[in-house]
Order: structure tokens, then C-alpha cells, then sequence
């Protein structure tokens, strides 16, 4: 049996033990198109900082949203694409609004395992692990509903 086989039976295998919204081809997917973000993100905040002369929260306000923005370009045409109802615009909302609630959730995440005495980058990954999870649960099921009719 050749690779693609094993990895397509490997993918059926895994979609029927796995609630309907995880699936593996979206997932890996996800954190792809998570990753360019995070590159857009810190390009974005470094220019804004170094080279247009922004303080550092209004450079990370403005890398944020476009990262944001470029993530769910990326997520409406390659990762969830064919899923979601009604109009990009309302989708675009949905997803802009969850994230900006995981940005929230992920800075109280490193508040409070800073405030138990982690090291700061040690709290980071911590934070942006749950954000993932809060990101992928809630644009799967909410902006793009993957497994519903």
C-alpha cells in the first residue's frame, strides 16, 4: 500500500473517532495559515515600531488586526473553504470578534501563570496553546460551522 493510501486511510480512521469539527486536514491547515499570522504579526509590529516610530501597543494593536484580517482571508479561501454561511462580511465579523476575545483570553493567560512565577516565554507558549484551541473550536463550530448541514 503506498504512502497517499496509508494516509488517506489514516485520515478516515481519525475523522470517524473525532467529534465532527476536528479534522485533520483542516486542522494542520489551521495552524499553517496560524503560523503565517504569527510572521505577519511580528513583521507588521517591527515595522510599525522601529520604522514608523509607534509605541509598542499601538504597533501590537495594529499588527494584531492585520494579522487577524489576513488570517481569515486565508481561512475563507484555503482552510475552511465551501464552509460558512451568508455573507463573507458577517463571517469576517464572527471570526474578527472571537479572535479579539482569544487576544483577551491569551493576555489573562499570561497574567495568571506569570502571577504563579513562570518565566514570561515559558506563560507565552502556555497562552497561545489555549488560543489555538479557543480559535480553532470556536471558527470551526460558530464562523465557518464545519460538520453542520
Amino acid at each position: 500500500m503506498g504512502w497517499d493510501k496509508k494516509r488517506e486511510k489514516a485520515f478516515e480512521k481519525f475523522n470517524e473517532i473525532t467529534p465532527f469539527f476536528v479534522k485533520p486536514d483542516q486542522l494542520w491547515k489551521f495552524f499553517v495559515t496560524g503560523f503565517i499570522g504569527l510572521l505577519i504579526d511580528t513583521g507588521v509590529l517591527y515595522v510599525f515600531f522601529n520604522f514608523v516610530g509607534l509605541s509598542p501597543t499601538v504597533s501590537k494593536l495594529i499588527s494584531t488586526e492585520t494579522a487577524i484580517l489576513c488570517i481569515f482571508a486565508i481561512n475563507e479561501h484555503w482552510t475552511f473553504k465551501g464552509h460558512g454561511d451568508g455573507h463573507v462580511l458577517k463571517r469576517l465579523a464572527k471570526s474578527n470578534s472571537f479572535r479579539l476575545v482569544g487576544l483577551v483570553v491569551g493576555v489573562a493567560t499570561i497574567q495568571f501563570f506569570i502571577d504563579l512565577g513562570m518565566h514570561l516565554v515559558v506563560a507565552n507558549l502556555m497562552s497561545i496553546a489555549l488560543e489555538v484551541v479557543f480559535n480553532y473550536l470556536f471558527e470551526t463550530i460558530i464562523t465557518w460551522k464545519v460538520g453542520r448541514a
